[in-house]
C-alpha cells in the first residue's frame, strides 16, 4: 500500500471526531454509499477502489435546519452532471449549498445507457473517489495559499424539507457557503471586491488587456486541483 491511501484512510477514520467538533447537534451513523459493497461486476474487473470507506457507517451531525445560520430556507436545487445539491438561504443573509457526497452518474448518461449493465458499471465507479476528499483537501489548500470555501459534513434530517425536496431527506452531504463579495465570512473571499463565475471570468479575460490573470495563483490552484 502506498502512503497516500493510508493517509486518506486515516482521514476518514477521523470523520466522527471531525463531525462532532463541527456542531453539537444530534448525530446519526450513516454510510456514504452502501450500494458499492455489491459491484455489478467482480472486483477483479472493477477494482476495490474505496469501497470500504463508502460502506463504513460514520457518526455525522444532523444539520439543524432551524438553527444553522439562524435558520435555513431551501431555495431550489442545483448541481451538474454528477452532483445533486439543494440550495439554502440563511437567516443571516448568506447563501449555502448542500452537495450530496454520493454522485449520481445517471444525470449525464444517454437514455440508451441508463438502467443497463454499462450504466451500473459507470455508477459503481463513484467508489473510486474518496468520499471525504473535500475534508482532506482543506488543510492542503490552506497551506498552498489557495482560496477555498471550507465544507462541513452533515446528514440532512429525515423530515423538515418541502415535499419537492423530499429526496434529500436523510442524505449525507457537504454544506458550504456560496459566497458573495462583501457578504461572507469565508477567510480571503470575504475581502473580495467581486466574485465571478467561470463563464463571466473567461469572458472578461477575452475582452482585452484590462483584465489579467494572476498566473502564480492560477498555477497554484490548478496544481492543487
Amino acid at each position: 500500500m502506498s502512503v497516500a491511501p493510508r493517509v486518506l484512510t486515516a482521514a476518514l477514520a477521523l470523520l466522527p471526531s471531525l463531525a462532532a467538533a463541527q456542531a453539537g447537534e444530534t448525530a446519526r451513523a450513516v454510510a456514504a454509499g452502501p450500494q458499492y459493497a455489491n459491484p455489478p461486476l467482480p472486483e477483479s474487473l472493477l477494482g476495490r477502489s474505496y469501497r470500504n470507506l463508502w460502506t463504513t457507517p460514520v457518526s455525522v451531525p444532523v444539520l439543524d435546519l432551524g438553527g444553522y445560520a439562524g435558520g435555513l430556507t431551501p431555495t431550489g436545487t442545483g448541481g451538474g452532471n454528477q452532483t445533486e445539491s439543494i440550495r439554502f438561504r440563511g437567516a443571516n443573509g448568506r447563501n449555502y449549498s448542500f452537495r450530496l457526497v454520493n454522485k449520481n452518474q445517471t444525470r449525464g448518461q444517454s437514455p440508451d445507457i441508463r438502467g443497463t449493465l454499462v450504466g451500473e458499471v459507470i455508477q459503481d465507479q463513484v467508489s473510486s473517489l474518496h468520499p471525504a476528499a473535500a475534508l482532506v483537501a482543506d488543510p492542503l489548500l490552506a497551506a498552498a495559499g489557495v482560496l477555498y470555501v471550507p465544507p462541513g459534513l452533515y446528514v440532512l434530517p429525515a423530515s423538515g424539507l418541502p415535499q419537492e425536496h423530499g429526496a434529500f431527506h436523510g442524505r449525507l452531504g457537504l454544506l458550504e457557503e456560496r459566497p458573495r463579495a462583501g457578504n461572507s465570512e469565508v477567510p480571503g473571499i470575504a475581502a473580495a471586491n467581486d466574485i465571478e463565475d467561470t463563464k463571466d471570468f473567461l469572458k472578461a479575460l477575452e475582452s482585452g488587456a484590462a483584465h489579467r490573470l494572476d498566473t502564480r495563483d492560477y498555477l497554484a490552484g490548478r496544481l492543487m486541483d
